[in-house]
Order: C-alpha cells, then sequence, then structure tokens
C-alpha cells in the first residue's frame, strides 16, 4: 500500500548510481574479460581460410560458453574483407580468405556484468596500406588513453583521438565516439563522445576504441577497457593490440 503523499520525478537516478562501479562488480568484469581473452586466443588458433563470418561468430561465442561466459554481452560482429567497413556490421556466409582484413568486437558476461573488446587481424602479410591505417588508429588510441585523468571531460578525450584521425586525412572516416562506459549493461554513461561535458572519476569504466572505415577496402577498430582507479587506469582487457597476420591453412587439419 502507498503512504506516500507526494511523487518525485526522478531523471537518470539508478543509471548515475551504476557509473561507479565497486570492488564486486569489477572483480565480475574482470573475470568477463578473461574469459573473452581466452576465447579468442583459443578462436585465433582455430579458424581457417573458407570459414564464414557466421561460424567465425558461433565458434567465439562456443568458446566463450565454456569458458564460463552466461551470454554474450551483445551480438558478435565479425567482419571480413570490405564488410569490416561497417562499424557494425552482422555475420553473413561471406567466406574469409587471405588478403582480407578481420574485425572482431565482441564481449562475454559473468554474473551479470559485461566486457567489450574489438581486435582487427590481417589474413596473410599485412599490406602497406593496411599497415599504415592500423598505425593511425593505434596511435589515436595510445593518445586518447595517456590524455585520461580524473576530472577531466569525456569530449577532450574523444576530440585527442580525433585530431590524430583528422590529422592523417580520415575526419570523415570515424564517424562513432571514442567509447563507452560498461557493467550491467554494455552500454551505460558516461561515454567519450564530442558533446559529452561529463567528468571522469574513480570507479568509472569505458572503452577506447578508434576506428577508421573506409567503405570498399574495409574497417579498422582497436577497443580496449579500462577501470578508472585512484592509481590510475586499470586494463581490463590483455589480448594484445598490435598488428597481428593470421597465416592461416586452408582447413584446420592442413
Amino acid at each position: 500500500l502507498f503512504k506516500g503523499d507526494k511523487l518525485i520525478p526522478t531523471e537518470n537516478l539508478v543509471e548515475e548510481l551504476r557509473q561507479y562501479k565497486d570492488n564486486d562488480e569489477v572483480n565480475s568484469l574482470q573475470t568477463a574479460f578473461n574469459i573473452a581473452d581466452k576465447s579468442l586466443a583459443s578462436l585465433v588458433d582455430d579458424i581457417f581460410l573458407g570459414m564464414t563470418e557466421i561460424e567465425i561468430a558461433a565458434l567465439l561465442e562456443f568458446y566463450m560458453k565454456i569458458n564460463g561466459s552466461e551470454m554474450p554481452s551483445f551480438d558478435t560482429i565479425v567482419a571480413s574483407g570490405p564488410n569490416s567497413s561497417c562499424p557494425h556490421h552482422q555475420p553473413t556466409d561471406r567466406k574469409i580468405k587471405n588478403g582480407d582484413i578481420l574485425k572482431i568486437d565482441f564481449g562475454a558476461t559473468y554474473n551479470g556484468y559485461q566486457s567489450d573488446m574489438t581486435r582487427t587481424f590481417f589474413i596473410g602479410k599485412a599490406t602497406a596500406k593496411f599497415k599504415k591505417i592500423y598505425n593511425i588508429v593505434a596511435v589515436a588510441q595510445n593518445k586518447a588513453i595517456e590524455a585520461i585523468s580524473i576530472g577531466e571531460e569525456c569530449k577532450k578525450i574523444d576530440s585527442v583521438a580525433r585530431k590524430v584521425i583528422s590529422d592523417a586525412g580520415y575526419a570523415k572516416n570515424f564517424g562513432h565516439g571514442l567509447g563507452h562506459s560498461f557493467g550491467l549493461e554494455i552500454h551505460e554513461k558516461p561515454a567519450f563522445s564530442p558533446l559529452n561535458p561529463s567528468k571522469i572519476q574513480i570507479g568509472h569504466t569505458y572503452t577506447v576504441e578508434p576506428g577508421i572505415y573506409l567503405p570498399g577496402w574495409g574497417g579498422i577498430r582497436i577497443e580496449d577497457s579500462f577501470l578508472i582507479t585512484k592509481e590510475g587506469l586499470h586494463r581490463f582487457t590483455n589480448f594484445t593490440n598490435e598488428l597481428i597476420e593470421l597465416n592461416l591453412s586452408a582447413s584446420k587439419e592442413s
């Protein structure tokens, strides 16, 4: 029975509270990221030429499940070749082949807490163009990470990465925000975006995921995830974000 005499409207009350992760939440998040790291390592060892994007996504989700994930954090993104130019491409029956870019964006869930990471590989010997674009994205990510500090505005961090990409001539090819918070939902507040004046605080989580997407050629995104602590940044993701060339066989047994 409601006994109050007045209803007071609220806005974003729960969302504001969820910005700050406690130790139990951090532990669950780290477990989710560990599951994702381990699963990606297994995937890279087991994929082969001729697999479809759908098959790769299914195999990755299988590994996450047997490694302890309750469910994928979101629909797994596997994008190969020119499909990788779409930031949020959904897997198709396109088969991977030598010379392809392979972009994988995915996450695991543990105790309801969700991880998020993206890695972009090259199948075979990386081309000069791929190396060039990959390096620009990596520099943008590194500079943004270096700029993260308690009390800094989220839009400032976005601008740091965006300037690197813009100065390289690809301003029009980075169309999404630099990153977002995560926890019980894969997108929580606050976010690194050009218009967000929110300030970084202890207990916040953030992805840092710059990208360059060139229609008809492909796209490269590097995404790592962090916790803001009084000692500095805690990195959840451990899988290397260095450029990786995948030398795949025509079948798993070859």
